[in-house]
């Protein structure tokens, strides 16, 4: 039986005076001493008695819809008892400020259900109470937060319940922007799954659809209602699923993120991070034509299944391109040959290059100098996107073979400034060179890993370069009178823009130095010509709740400076990376809990963030071993691989993921990225990596007792500045506070 309560005559929303600081607060979830357990979805299940049964998620899913600027939320949750009793539960569910329920229900004999909708606070009480009776501070990350309170309800022994909740809100946002925010646990010892996905309806026009925190899949729109359909690929994701949905507008639609910071430069404290997002409408604009040159490695090493998914890739890129546009093919080893000495109309070339491809046969070396400049050389026609999608599977092994050397040759021959998109097919391939060659003409570099197919992996680049909309963008900014300045952004990343294709986003990252209105301008060409997009924006609004963005801004900086030293490789005459550089790098690694193959010593047991010198020389020396001295092989192409995630990274890595030597995923669960900080695990304590000073062991300013007067007036402070997380880690935890560090004496309980 499923029972189901209309929240249109039976939510009932209580309101309550504030409790003073200092006072007891009273019990204000009503059942407890009915309950077994209390049960907060975006956490875990609590037993109220110890010994009472385990009531642990099962399965959890979210779904989303967004029409206009309202978001409709379905929860559902599978909720298992494994013990031989049948429990008693009450859900305390944080949700969104402002929020309206409209329908909760449950499977199983049961009274009929009753809950209670808590302001704000309302709330604050209630979190307090069940923080201080269950010992156990993981709540407190949603302080703040309003809650949804149960009535008690039934879970059989050894059995499940099913449980459903649905609430609207009315969405945020700025401008032509609206934002979502689901809320969940950002603890990396999260267990559950959340399964979230989301459909923005027809009547919303979309540019595009971002999240900040979890990688999307966006699937085919719905043929009959238009609405677009996007879910989360990695349901263990930990953290609140953030999304912003940028409406569609002629030309480029464009937003701003912004974070302020008083430790960037400015001359009033004024300073910050900002995330800027531009993007072209997916169905609609005026594409501009490409001209595409397919560059493949002949040589005898690509015989059998990589020549023959090549040409399988060669075929499915001529499949992809429309009659208007054009295309050469070029195969080489020993020497390169030329389908044709320009490229050529797909309408008439393309049945002639399907047979000339069934005729190469694979022998010889390796010639990748030759092979790039007859790519480079060839005649264009300023009217097309120069594209050359280059692959090989070995080290140059005649031609030119040093890297430098090819470095120079392309900067020279690539006078129309093609892009140079390289596909690495297996491991015994020069990845530096590769990502360079890449990374140099605004295009990616990717690896074709042992197993993986090689036409799959053209065909989904193939895929994403159909339809530019505007090259050789950059960004000028203008201040409030209306002149260019160079003085108000800085450190933009990328600093060399890529080209924009429709449904894409570009989104580059950097630090702002006064909070004054300035106005960003985008420059390209368009298929019409010469454009120039402007967009006034106001930098006074930034906020501390966009702490993704100087954390983001980070990742892209550190991979940034990583390439710099491992492109020092080219010279054999390197003995080491510039200790300037890896002070930067250890720098934004322990202020942000950003952790590379590099840098993963730094969450080890025994590292003592306060011999800074010896922290460098270890760093240095991991970067002169790998990033300088190894250039093909696993350990280089893993390096390929995280430098390209890292390089254009879009959303936050909570677990610090990254891919090994050997091409394992590897995680670490010893750093956790909170609001905007960092904590490193020491033994049983979390502590703050903005509380390391000179000496060889962290100062404590003051300590407070969990659950204490002073504990809970901390936790008021740490919500105005949205930093209440780092309050909700289990065991003794340092927090920065006013420049001063605060141990907070709280226990250790099982994670979420």
């Amino acid at each position: 039986m499923r029972t189901t309560l209309s929240w249109g005559l039976a939510l009932v929303a209580v309101l309550a005076p504030l409790s003073s600081p200092g006072q007891t607060v009273r019990s204000t979830v009503r059942g407890w001493e009915q309950a077994s357990h209390i049960i907060v979805p975006q956490c875990r299940g609590y037993p109220v008695v110890r010994g009472n049964p385990d009531l642990v998620w099962t399965e959890v899913k979210a779904h989303v819809e967004i029409t206009g600027r309202t978001a409709s939320t379905v929860l559902q949750f599978e909720l298992a008892n494994r013990g031989a009793r049948p429990a008693e539960a009450v859900i305390v569910l944080p949700i969104p400020d402002g929020a309206t329920v409209g329908g909760f229900d449950f499977s199983g004999v049961a009274t009929e259900p009753s809950a209670e909708l808590l302001p704000r606070n309302r709330a604050r009480a209630v979190y307090r109470d069940i923080v201080a009776k269950l010992r156990d501070p993981a709540l407190l990350e949603f302080a703040g937060q309003r809650l949804l309170k149960s009535s008690v309800f039934p879970v059989p022994a050894r059995g499940v319940q099913s449980i459903r909740i649905r609430y609207e809100e009315i969405l945020g946002g700025d401008g032509q922007r609206v934002d979502y925010t689901l809320l969940r646990s950002a603890a990396l010892d999260a267990a559950v799954p959340w399964n979230i996905t989301v459909d923005v309806n027809h009547d919303l026009a979309s540019s595009a659809i971002y999240s900040p925190t979890h990688t999307l899949v966006h699937h085919p729109r719905d043929p009959v209602t238009r609405a677009r359909h996007v879910s989360v690929i990695d349901p263990a994701t930990p953290g609140a699923f953030q999304l912003s949905v940028l409406l569609e507008e002629s030309g480029l639609a464009a937003s701003l993120f912004a974070y302020p910071d008083p430790t960037v430069p400015s001359d009033d404290a004024s300073g910050g991070y900002f995330l800027f997002m531009a993007a072209a409408p997916e169905q609609g604009s005026e594409v501009i034509p490409r001209e595409v040159t397919l560059v493949i490695d002949r040589s005898g090493s690509m015989a059998g299944a990589k020549l023959d998914q090549a040409m399988c890739a060669a075929a499915e890129v001529l499949a992809r391109l429309g009659d208007d546009e054009r295309f050469n093919l070029i195969t080489y080893s020993n020497t390169a040959r030329c389908f044709a000495p320009a490229p050529v109309p797909v309408s008439t070339g393309r049945a002639a290059a399907l047979e000339w491809i069934r005729g190469v046969q694979p022998a010889g070396g390796t010639n990748i100098s030759d092979a790039l400049f007859e790519a480079l050389r060839q005649p264009h026609d300023e009217r097309f996107v120069p594209i050359v999608l280059f692959l090989t599977d070995g080290l140059p092994t005649l031609g030119r073979r040093q890297e430098g050397e090819i470095h120079e040759l392309v900067r020279l021959a690539n006078r129309h400034d093609r892009r140079i998109y390289t596909f690495g097919v297996g491991v015994d391939v020069n990845a530096p060179l590769l990502d360079r060659l890449s990374a140099d003409t605004r295009a990616v570099s990717t690896y074709v890993l042992p197993g993986a197919r090689v036409d799959t992996a053209v065909a989904a680049l193939a895929r994403r370069l159909h339809g530019p909309v505007l090259r050789n963008a950059v960004i000028r900014t203008l201040d409030a009178q209306g002149r260019e300045s160079t003085q108000l952004l800085s450190e933009l990343l990328p600093h060399r823009l890529p080209d924009l294709y429709a449904g894409e986003q570009l989104v580059v990252l950097g630090q702002y130095h006064r909070s004054a209105p300035l106005t960003i301008q985008v420059h390209g060409d368009a298929a019409t010509g010469r454009r120039v997009f402007s967009y006034p924006l106001e930098l006074h609004r930034a906020s501390t709740t966009n702490a993704f963005v100087p954390r983001l801004w980070a990742s892209r900086r550190i991979a940034q400076l990583t390439e710099v030293i491992r492109q020092s490789g080219v010279a054999t005459t390197t003995v080491g990376p510039d200790r300037e550089l890896v002070d930067e790098i250890l720098r934004l690694s322990t202020r942000y809990g950003i952790l590379t193959e590099y840098t993963a010593f730094l969450a080890q047991e025994g590292t003592d963030l306060s011999n800074w010198s010896a922290v460098n020389d270890l760093c240095s020396a991991n970067y002169s071993l790998r990033a300088i001295q190894t250039r093909s092989g696993l350990g280089a192409v893993n390096q390929g691989c995280n430098y390209n995630d890292m390089r254009s990274q879009l959303q936050l890595n909570l677990r610090n993921g990254y891919w090994g030597s050997t091409l394992e995923r590897v995680e670490h669960d010893r750093v956790q990225q909170i609001a905007d900080g960092a904590f490193l695990r020491r033994g049983e304590q979390w502590l703050d990596t903005r509380a390391f000073g000179g000496s060889t062991a962290v100062s404590i300013d003051e300590t407070v007792e969990f659950a204490s007067p002073r504990y809970f007036e901390l936790l008021d402070r740490m919500v105005e500045e949205h930093r209440q997380a780092a309050m909700s880690l289990r065991g003794r935890t340092v927090i920065r506070v006013d420049g001063r560090n605060v141990l907070l004496q709280q226990g250790k309980q099982d994670g979420c």
